[in-house]
């Protein structure tokens, strides 16, 4: 296996595990009933700087 090939295949598993860390808490958090008010950073989130 070259430098390339296992360097790509990193950063695919790394992609993979960032995804479905990320992926629990946005659906329970997006199945949640209530307000989470307006420092929510996932329900409002804040404009970039300029």
């Amino acid at each position: 296996m070259t430098l390339w090939q296992y360097a790509i295949g990193l950063l695919l598993v790394l992609a993979t595990l960032a995804a479905t860390v990320v992926t629990v808490p946005l659906l329970v958090h997006e199945r949640a009933r209530h307000d989470h008010g307006p420092t929510c950073r996932w329900c409002r989130p804040r404009p970039g700087r300029r």
